[in-house]
């Protein structure tokens, strides 16, 4: 996972970021969503 673009709706960013979280510790990269 080199570079990720996310899309979502409006009022859902905070869903959005905490799946991508779940996602990438599954694959032992951590770091932030902004």
């Amino acid at each position: 996972m080199n570079k990720v673009v996310l899309l979502c709706r409006p009022g859902f960013e905070k869903e959005c970021a905490a799946e991508i979280t779940d996602k990438a510790g599954q694959r032992e990269i951590f770091g932030f969503a902004a």
